[in-house]
């Protein structure tokens, strides 16, 4: 797999990809006969410059199935006309506006070589191909629901309580000590950072159902162990242990930084989720996972997918997260003993997790990432 999964001519993979949004958008708003209202495409001439060329394939083409959709007659330089015509549609797909005309306007450029039957250098290619891999993300983003970014993180760390040869009490304060020691050092460093103490909400221990929980602001963190002592787990020492769930979320533009958090905690996490602002069409995003990434899911329920990433990570998507206020979310599991994170919240985004998904990120890039 190369780093950018494109067409094999770059060019025609552009100029698919907006023939195809510019249809798809354009369509739904005005109907499937946009492209008949010179009001709405680039005038008369233009349209029958269109025309003439369908009938001109034809003619060359008797028995062949000559394409009914007008657009994929048009020249490479009208596309970006199209968008610039109906900005304030497009812009809904393409929110770096400006980013996009660049790209297109080198595109043209690099494009005119070809049409004079020059070959392009192979820095010139190369830079084609990652302008072709990044629009085609810029549409996928769109189609997938992800435009937007996220708007929180969900970290899962893991910790244990061992059962074997202890009464109820020993692992009951156990699990207790290490749910605070989870919850203090955050509390102490939004006290440092001048928080005052009445507007941080935290109860350490709530009590039968051994939990604890802290909220400030944008952030909360919980800790669960539950009432029963039944072991669930085996532990590092190859004991029998009861987990302890420890989660953290963090909304975005919240004034304590998350890496400061991490930091305090002085602890990795074995599960990222980045909650996004609309729902995910995983549906769409298997179909395109598959057709251009090569990636087949191993397991697939309801609105959510999930791929294996080697032996110690799962990668998913879910087109609802928990709440009732979030949208999708992609997240990354690590599912072997042994394997947890401690940067990828500062190395990974959204971006990087839908190109993987796009197959414009190959696995190895987002492998060192992950280590």
């Amino acid at each position: 797999m190369t780093d950018y999964q494109v067409h094999k001519d770059p060019l025609a993979e552009i100029e698919v990809t907006l023939r195809n949004v510019i249809s798809d958008v354009l369509e739904d708003k005005y109907g499937s006969s946009w492209i008949e209202n010179p009001q709405m495409g680039l005038g008369k001439k233009w349209l029958s410059n269109l025309k003439n060329r369908q009938r001109e394939e034809k003619g060359r083409r008797p028995t062949a199935t000559v394409d009914p959709n007008l657009l994929s007659y048009c020249d490479f330089l009208d596309l970006r006309k199209l968008l610039e015509k109906h900005e304030d549609t497009f812009r809904a797909v393409f929110p770096e506006w400006d980013t996009l005309i660049f790209y297109l306007e080198r595109a043209e450029d690099l494009r005119n070589p070809k049409a004079h039957n020059r070959l392009l250098e192979p820095h010139e290619r190369a830079l084609l191909e990652g302008i072709a891999g990044e629009i085609v993300y810029m549409v996928l983003s769109w189609r997938f629901g992800i435009t937007r970014g996220h708007k929180r993180i969900h970290l899962q760390f893991r910790d244990s309580v061992h059962i074997e040869d202890r009464d109820s009490n020993q692992i009951f304060e156990d699990a207790e000590r290490k749910g605070r020691g989870f919850l203090e050092p955050v509390r102490e460093l939004l006290l440092k950072e001048g928080i005052e103490e009445s507007h941080i909400q935290y109860e350490p221990l709530i009590t039968p159902d051994y939990r604890g929980m802290l909220k400030w602001s944008g952030l909360e963190m919980t800790w669960e162990f539950g009432p029963s002592t039944e072991p669930n787990t085996t532990g590092p020492d190859g004991r029998p242990h009861r987990a302890i769930a420890l989660d953290l979320w963090w909304a975005t533009g919240t004034r304590i930084d998350l890496d400061d958090i991490i930091k305090h905690l002085n602890r990795p996490y074995s599960y990222i989720e980045f909650i996004l602002y609309d729902c995910i069409d995983v549906p769409l995003l298997e179909e395109r996972a598959r057709d251009l990434a090569n990636l087949h899911y191993a397991s697939k329920s309801g609105g959510n997918v999930e791929y294996r990433f080697g032996t110690k990570y799962r990668i998913g998507a879910k087109s609802k997260a928990g709440k009732p206020n979030d949208g999708g979310s992609f997240y990354i599991n690590c599912v072997e003993e042994g394997a947890l994170l401690c940067e990828v919240h500062r190395l990974l985004d959204v971006r990087t997790i839908g190109s993987f998904f796009a197959g414009t990120i190959t696995p190895r890039t987002l492998s060192s990432m992950l280590k």
